[in-house]
Order: structure tokens, then sequence, then C-alpha cells
């Protein structure tokens, strides 16, 4: 249904890491420097992938009530969320935490996420036997609770540091802009 922007995702990361390590001469304005780009490059693909998972629930939830209800549309709606959010959490897994101050609290705030996040894919699944009207009215309802909890998540990581790294970060982040809009 999608092609997978998770590649590019990797690269662009990688490619970052890359840029903000080799910068400078290593005294502590340039470290600071260095931190805050990493801090932003860590946000801005946070972004990323919430606006591509976002996205393919989107699609999915289009597909599922546009189609005819039929079993084989349910199930592949309950499809399409389970690869989508397996990619999202494979994604914020492979980002680890953002290395500022608050990183253990963006790490639990995280897990947390993933957890709700397979708990509402666990529900979409257990759907597909019910009736379809009934399948589409739990999956639709899981997929409104899935956006709901990124926002949360979203807004919890803003504000995890002390600091306001990860808040400066995010502000600066052009991926981050469309979240900030919601």
């Amino acid at each position: 249904m999608r092609i997978s922007r998770r590649p590019v995702l990797v690269a662009a990361l990688a490619a970052a890491s890359l840029l903000a390590g080799g910068c400078g001469s290593g005294g502590k304005s340039t470290q600071t420097t260095t931190q805050a780009s990493q801090a932003e490059a860590w946000a801005g693909s946070v972004c990323t992938a919430v606006l591509v998972y976002q996205q393919n629930l989107n699609d999915t939830a289009a597909y599922v009530k546009n189609g005819d209800h039929s079993k084989n549309d349910l199930q592949q709606g309950a499809y399409q969320v389970k690869k989508a959010t397996h990619a999202f959490v494979g994604t914020l897994e492979g980002l680890g935490e953002p290395g500022t101050a608050g990183g253990q609290t963006v790490k639990t705030t995280l897990d947390g996420l993933r957890a709700e996040l397979q708990k509402d894919l666990h529900t979409i699944q257990g759907a597909q036997g019910d009736s379809a009207a009934e399948a589409v009215s739990v999956a639709s309802t899981a997929l409104v609770t899935a956006q709901s909890q990124i926002k949360t998540a979203v807004k919890q990581i803003q504000q995890a540091d002390p600091k306001g790294d990860l808040r400066q970060a995010f502000s600066q982040a052009s991926s981050c802009a469309p979240l900030s809009k919601s």
C-alpha cells in the first residue's frame, strides 16, 4: 500500500549523526552545539516517524471505511496497521535516547507508547472475528486512540528535560512543524 520510508529515515539519521559528530575542534562550545544538533536530529527523526505512522493509520482507516467492509478488507486493514505499527515501533527503538538531561524520561515515555500501540494493534486484530460493522467500529476507535496516544507522547517528550533542550530541538526541527499545528 505504501512504500516504507524507514531506509530513508535511517540514512538521514546516519548522515546527520556523521555530520554532527565530525564538526568542530572539540571545545565546549562545539560540544554544546553538537549536542543541540544531535537533539534536533533526534527530534526530527521522531517527528518524521510519527508523521509517517499517522499517515499510514489515516490511509488504512480510509481504506477500511471506503471499502465494502468485507472480511478481506478488514483483514487487509488489520495487516496494514500491524505493518505500520511494527515499522514505527522499530524506528523508535532504533533512535534510542536523545542524549539530553531528560533522556531516561523520554525512554520511559516511548516504552509506554510502544506498549499502548501494541495493545491497540491487538484490539484491532481481535475485532476481525466480529461482524463487519462492529470490527470497523472497534478498529476506528483503536486508530483514534492510537493517534491521541502519539500526540500525548510527543507533548510529554517535548517537556521531558529540565533545561528545555528537547523543546528547543522539536521547535527547530522542520519535520516537527506539522505536529505543532495539530
